[in-house]
Parts: structure tokens; sequence; C-alpha cells
């Protein structure tokens, strides 16, 4: 009854005459903190605190011992198995009152804490399951479009000028299909489940056909793709490293305005091929760089014609090249425009 009054005004405060009481309390209804008496008739402080930290459903409820002058022992051992603090006898109500409001606040801390990892695990399967059901879902449509593309081909005939835009939308498809496949075994999002195959090839290459891509895009925006192209032996995954050039030229057209230039190059830094698309936009507001190659993050710079944006394209980008040991970033000068850089291994010794 001392300690109801001692903390009544604060807490509501249930007491029970005996270990095995206590036990069946803690079993029948939540409690927030337990004040536990080292010495009880029938079951022993010891044991309740045994039988708390053995529970899993208990294992977070904060115990304070409270024990005789004589008892140091039974307190360093109470420790030891688990107790969060103790008082001793004769207990002093403001050190106890005092102490129990600071278990209070830590377990709402820590109550906080898992509720927020349980949130963050939430968000993490949902993601998950987004992308398989998109994934899944995308197989439908791409293979209809790959039946009016042979229907198309027919009618067109030789007409070369037809057969060209064919061929892009050929290679499109082709690179959506890995895309899919790439995702799909990466189905929990972790860069390490993504197993390059690296290869020697000439990056230029590889650029020229996706700048061939994306020119009818550019052309449909009034955007010239400028392609400063250089050959380059890159020790990397080409099906992993034609993505990462899609998704930055893709970009650049996307959120550079319209009637303007996007310059594609790549160059040698140290042991790394740079693939670099500098496209004429406003830039990237500093504060939201950090930002940038995050999954589904929307900043406030938006595609300057409608198109959409899933807010996975430079996440993609970042995945894939830290797959293969590289890294991304961005720059934007002073001037104006964004130059974002995508980085891998250039040689087999720094690939292996």
């Amino acid at each position: 009854m001392l300690f109801a009054r001692a903390l009544g005004r604060d807490c509501e405060v249930t007491e029970a005459n005996s270990g095995d009481e206590a036990l069946d309390l803690l079993q029948a209804r939540q409690f927030d903190a337990v004040l536990l008496d080292i010495m009880m008739p029938g079951s022993t402080g010891m044991d309740v605190l045994q039988a708390i930290r053995s529970s899993e459903a208990l294992s977070d409820l904060p115990v304070i011992l409270i024990s005789g002058r004589q008892d140091s022992h039974d307190v360093v051992q109470g420790l030891q198995r688990g107790a969060n603090d103790y008082v001793s006898k004769p207990v002093n109500l403001a050190v106890l009152k005092a102490r129990v409001h600071n278990q209070l606040a830590l377990k709402q801390l820590n109550d906080a804490y898992k509720s927020k990892i349980e949130e963050l695990r939430e968000a993490k399967e949902m993601q998950e399951r987004f992308l398989r059901i998109v994934s899944h879902d995308l197989k439908g449509p791409l293979t209809n479009l790959r039946m009016a593309q042979y229907l198309l081909r027919e009618i067109a005939g030789d007409r070369p000028q037809v057969a060209s835009i064919l061929d892009n939308i050929d290679t499109t498809l082709n690179d959506m299909n890995e895309l899919i496949r790439i995702f799909l075994d990466a189905s929990t999002y972790q860069p390490a489940r993504l197993t390059p195959d690296p290869q020697v090839f000439d990056a230029s290459q590889i650029i020229r056909k996706v700048v061939e891509q994306y020119s009818l895009a550019a052309h449909n925006k009034g955007t010239q793709i400028r392609y400063e192209q250089s050959p380059l032996s890159v020790y990397a995954d080409p099906r992993f490293f034609s993505q990462i050039a899609s998704n930055l030229i893709s970009n650049a057209i996307k959120y550079g305005p319209v009637q303007s230039t996007v310059t594609v190059w790549c160059e040698s830094q140290d042991d790394f091929a740079q693939l670099c698309v500098a496209d004429q936009g406003p830039g990237i507001p500093q504060a939201e760089r950090a930002r940038l190659f995050q999954m589904f993050s929307r900043l406030s710079t938006k595609p300057t014609a409608g198109e959409n944006s899933s807010g996975l394209g430079l996440w993609i980008v970042k995945m894939l090249a830290e797959a293969q040991g590289g890294t991304v970033g961005v720059d934007c000068p002073p001037e104006g425009g964004s130059v974002f850089f995508a980085k891998v291994p250039r040689d087999i010794a720094r690939g292996a």
C-alpha cells in the first residue's frame, strides 16, 4: 500500500502478495514495470525474475528489485539475471519514484524503437511484394507488344525507316524482359543477391546502342543526344552496364528541358570506367541530393513533359553499379544542369 500511495498519482499500481500471484497477474494483464521484492513467500523474487526473463512476451519488461541492505549479493545476482535497477530498504519513496519513472521512459523509447523496426520490416515486405507483382504483371503486356511488333514488321515490309523504329522497339522489349528477370532473381532487394557475370567488353559499343534506342524519344521532345564516343575496355556485366546507361540517359531526357542537349561520355578514372550523362536541367537542390539514389525517392524536380516517374530508376543504377564494385554520384555545376555518373571496374585485376 505504501508504494501505491507513492506512485498512485502517476501510475496505476497493482499489488501481489506472493511470487506466484505476481506471475499469475503478469500472465493475465499487461504491465509497464515490476517492483519485485527479493524475499517473498512462495516463489522468491529471483524465481519471478527468471520467469519474466524466460518469457518472450515479458522479456523487455522493466524490473526493479527491492532488497534489504544486507542483500547486496542478491542484488548483484538479480542484476546479472536481467533486473533493470534496484532500491534498498528502507525505501526512499522519492528515489523509488524517480527510478520507476526512468524505467517507464526507457520502456517507452524501447517500444517506439521496436514499433519503428516493425514498420520498416512491413514496408520492406510490401516493397518486395510490389516488385514481384509488378514484374510478373509486366510480362503479359510485354508479350503482347512483342507480338504486335512482329505483325508490324510483316506489314511494313522493307521500308528502312519503319524497320529502324521496330528494331528500337525490339531492343527496348529485350531490355525490359532482362530487367524483369534481374529483379525477380533479386526480389529481396538485396544487392548482394545480384550476381553479375563480368566480361571484358568495349563500353562505347553498348552506350552507342542505348543512345540509338532513345533517339526516337529524344527526337519527340526536341532533345539532342550528343555522344562523345571513345573506345574504353571495361570488366563488368554487359547486361548491368546497359541498364545503367539506359536509366541514366532516359532520366536525362525525361528531366531535361524541351529543345535541350543531353551529353554522354565514358572516361577512365584510375581503375574504373566512369559513364557520365549530363543534362541542361535546373540541377538538383543541395538538400535533396542525399535522397537521389534511394528507392521510390521523389524530389522537387519533375519530368518536364509530363512523363511518368517510378522513383526506381536511379536506385536501380546504384544497385547495379554497387553489385559490380562500382559507385554512383551526381555533380551539379554552378552554371546549371546535372552530371550523373556511374563507375564500373575498368580492368580484370580490379573487377576480379
